[in-house]
């Protein structure tokens, strides 16, 4: 029996080691997770929330009132609340307790104000959402609260503090 030697190139193995090496040196890769926060952390200014103010007055209030705690609706149908939703309080943390403020800045960006859902920009939503945790009783701080989802989607929503 004629045995053939087996010819080795190292070509799997120099693959796998250009791999390696890319991935190490590659930002963002083998990077720490994004550190998450809540509203409980400032993470909103006072000057934003001054500007989220006169927002809301102009998009939102008509709906959910000028003390943001909603207001009757006058035509219901079976099931809907007898009020349109307070954007404050309890029954709102409640509602939102464990999401994050980029699901809450995503489905107002998407779906208000209702006559015209997606008017208004996200720098905007995210000013009216200043103006929503101020309200709120919720600490501010020195940096404002981003329009980018993916930094809004590390701010979770906790109805009490830490």
């Amino acid at each position: 029996m004629v045995h053939q030697r087996d010819q080795y190139d190292g070509s799997a193995s120099t693959l796998l080691v250009i791999s390696v090496v890319v991935l190490l040196f590659t930002p963002g890769v083998f990077t720490q997770p994004a550190t998450l926060s809540s509203q409980w952390d400032g993470v909103f200014t006072i000057e934003q929330a001054a500007r989220g103010r006169v927002a809301y007055a102009e998009h939102c209030s008509s709906c959910h009132g000028p003390d943001l705690r909603g207001v009757p609706q006058l035509v219901r149908y079976p099931g809907q609340s007898a009020s349109t939703p307070a954007l404050i309080g309890d029954t709102f943390a409640r509602n939102w307790e464990g999401l994050s403020l980029g699901d809450l800045h995503e489905r107002i960006r998407t779906s208000m104000p209702q006559q015209n859902p997606g008017s208004i920009g996200s720098q905007t939503v995210s000013d009216i959402l200043a103006f929503m945790l101020d309200s709120s009783g919720y600490p501010p701080g020195a940096s404002e609260l981003s329009s980018r989802r993916a930094d809004l989607g590390n701010v979770l929503l906790i109805k009490k503090n830490r």
